[in-house]
């Protein structure tokens, strides 16, 4: 059972338009933001299953942390390597490692997350960029946040406070997915109007021809939203810097 969710969750990872359009999102805002140096350590933080690791390996030499063993292990019986097993909030690395942190969708299943935010600071280079994306407006809240053990949702004001405060310098942060706003709200209203969601989470199957064109729309999204900042969306994306002149 372990091993069917695990595949299903990179199944969905590799195909699915909400997680396969976040990671081609992501992948082009590392393409802008991430000046990497030769031979780059980047770390996945929050792997899963290693839907991003041949994404994140044009770029550098891809190390990948998780809570979960499954996660792990489903990820190795691919034959991905450098995978270890570390507690957010206390790697067991005693100097700072990485050129490139990225975190998608991971701070909010953290109940400390100011811990989580210091920690990641710790473990960059002087000057490295993380990468993180969390869900945004706690009024979305669903079963969906129930069944895979989120903490909260954030604002956009809330999680620049938060970055500030464990000394990163912001480069940009911005809501996206703003077209799935009312979607979603209108979605998951229903299902709890209805009792339909025990035990079911919101990645419900569409036709092919939907998803290819939901998957571009929100890899078009970062294209916009880079010039213009939305007071919107379903998700936050922030890309921050650790201060060059903190060896911490």
């Amino acid at each position: 059972m372990d091993n069917e969710r695990q595949q299903r969750y990179f199944d969905l990872g590799q195909n699915y338009f909400w997680l396969r359009g976040k990671y081609d999102f992501v992948r082009q805002y590392l393409v802008w933001y991430a000046s990497l140096p030769e031979g780059a350590r980047l770390l996945d933080l929050g792997c899963g299953p290693g839907n991003m690791f041949a994404t994140l390996s044009e770029f550098g030499t891809v190390y990948g942390t998780d809570l979960s063993l499954e996660a792990l292990r489903f990820g190795r019986s691919r034959g991905l390597r450098r995978l270890f097993i570390a507690d957010p909030t206390a790697f067991p690395l005693g100097s700072p490692t990485f050129d490139l942190v990225v975190m998608i969708d991971v701070l909010e299943h953290i109940s400390d997350d100011d811990a989580a935010l210091r920690e990641l600071y710790r473990i960059l280079k002087p000057g490295a960029v993380a990468v993180i994306t969390v869900p945004a407006f706690q009024f979305l809240w669903g079963a969906h946040d129930v069944i895979y053990g989120h903490f909260r949702r954030y604002t956009r004001p809330e999680l620049v406070r938060q970055l500030d405060a464990s000394g990163f310098e912001v480069i940009t942060s911005t809501y996206f997915e703003m077209l799935f706003v009312l979607p979603m709200l209108a979605f998951r209203r229903l299902r709890s109007l209805f009792k339909a969601t025990r035990g079911n989470d919101d990645f419900v199957p569409v036709p092919p021809a939907v998803n290819a064109i939901l998957r571009r729309v929100i890899r078009w999204e970062a294209h916009l939203v880079r010039r213009w900042k939305p007071p919107f969306g379903v998700s936050l994306i922030a890309v921050v810097r650790k201060r060059p002149s903190d060896s911490a």
